[in-house]
């Protein structure tokens, strides 16, 4: 008996000692949700909104008239990257460019009597169908205090550019009459918002519509040129519904 009752005195100790490091709770290692990752919920601003942003605008690098214009874009975004709409640009101005006004000058070496058969294009307003596609998008902070949220967008479609002729004399004539009337032009264009609120941004955005049409006719010789006609715009945006999505 002395030696079996000396081998299970050994033995009780090696069991308590394996009891107590399987029941101790490992406090040092850390849970499943305390390991993971922060999960970011990002603003949908667009997605399933209709947005309505009145705008004005100015045409760029026009070779004889500069053209000032007020319009509006209505789209409905069907995702937060893809959306469809329609934009329209009313001429209220033009006013000559420095081309032109040398052209007219009383130094000219033109004849006054074929400067007053000669007329000009200006632009009675452009209209368009586009697609969008927003491939960047982000917040950016101003002096460190405030945050803005804003997106990088892509324009494309297709539209009319209506011309109007303009003489010197500001009297119609055959050359007037041969520059006017509305042209199909493919539409490319860039421009980003700044979101001033859940419901309402501030949009930079450039247009250019290609399209074929006489600069300057006479009335006999109106040949065509490739145009780019550039329409830089700037406005304010209204989403509706007014409560931005949130992304789960």
């Amino acid at each position: 008996m002395a030696p079996l009752a000396l081998i299970v005195s050994m033995m009780i100790p090696a069991v308590s000692f394996a009891a107590d490091g399987v029941d101790e709770p490992e406090y040092d290692k850390p849970s499943p949700v305390e390991s993971s990752q922060v999960v970011r919920r990002k603003l949908l601003f667009r997605s399933t909104r209709l947005e309505v942003a009145p705008l004005a605008g100015f045409t760029l690098a026009d070779p004889m008239n500069r053209n000032i214009l007020a319009g509006a874009n209505a789209s409905f975004h069907l995702t937060n990257a893809f959306g469809i709409g329609a934009t329209f640009g009313y001429g209220v101005k033009s006013s000559p460019t420095s081309l032109r006004e040398s052209l007219e000058s009383t130094d000219s070496r033109i004849p006054s009597d074929t400067l007053n058969r000669l007329a000009t294009t200006r632009v009675g307003w452009l209209a368009s169908v586009e697609g969008s596609y927003v491939p960047l998008f982000g917040k950016m902070s101003i002096m460190n205090s405030l945050i803005l949220n804003y997106d990088l967008h892509l324009l494309f479609g297709v539209g009319f550019v209506n011309l109007e002729g303009e003489t010197t004399t500001g009297v119609e004539n055959a050359a007037s009459d041969a520059l006017g009337g509305a042209t199909v032009a493919p539409v490319v264009g860039l421009g980003t918002r700044f979101y001033l609120s859940d419901f309402v941004s501030f949009n930079v955005q450039v247009r250019d519509y290609i399209y074929s049409n006489p600069v300057v006719s006479n009335g006999t010789n109106n040949e065509s040129d490739l145009q780019n006609r550039l329409m830089l715009s700037v406005g304010l945006s209204f989403f509706l519904p007014t409560d931005v999505k949130v992304s789960r």
